[in-house]
């Protein structure tokens, strides 16, 4: 009798322990499936980013390929403006000091008296309170409130 408790009690040990095992190998497996698909995804986020940063690279080379024609086309062209007016008397002349000075203190004398802004920051005379000075606001009706 003692040997069959002893018996039935090792058995229950021993599958007691294969359950035991084989519910950590489940967990395992299903640890392991998860950390497959987060690493699939991460592998093709790091592939977009890498198509993106491929396109951001070309499209600087682009832009910096176009400044650069730019910049020599510019070049080209004052070149060519030198060598047009090389022998021009008129385009070498240096301006007189008053002729320039003159038409520099012009615009700063005209933006004083612009009349399209003559008026400007002051308030419309029917928008205003008589006598004293501030604006009123005109109500839906456009009366006074």
């Amino acid at each position: 009798m003692n040997q069959t408790i002893t018996l039935c009690l090792l058995l229950a040990l021993v599958t007691g322990g294969l359950l035991w095992q084989t519910n950590q190998r489940g967990k395992d497996s299903v640890r392991n499936d998860e950390l497959s698909r987060e690493l699939k995804s991460t592998g093709e986020i790091m592939g977009e980013l890498r198509a993106i940063k491929a396109d951001v690279t070309a499209l600087l080379a682009q832009r910096q390929a176009e400044e650069q024609q730019r910049n020599a086309q510019g070049e080209i062209r004052r070149e060519q403006m030198r060598e047009a007016t090389k022998n021009d008397t008129c385009a070498n002349t240096v301006v007189p000091a008053a002729v320039s000075n003159s038409l520099q203190k012009r615009p700063a004398s005209t933006t004083g008296t612009d009349s399209a802004r003559a008026g400007a920051g002051k308030p419309d005379s029917r928008d205003a309170a008589a006598g004293t000075g501030k604006p009123r606001h005109l109500g839906r009706n456009s009366q006074l409130e």
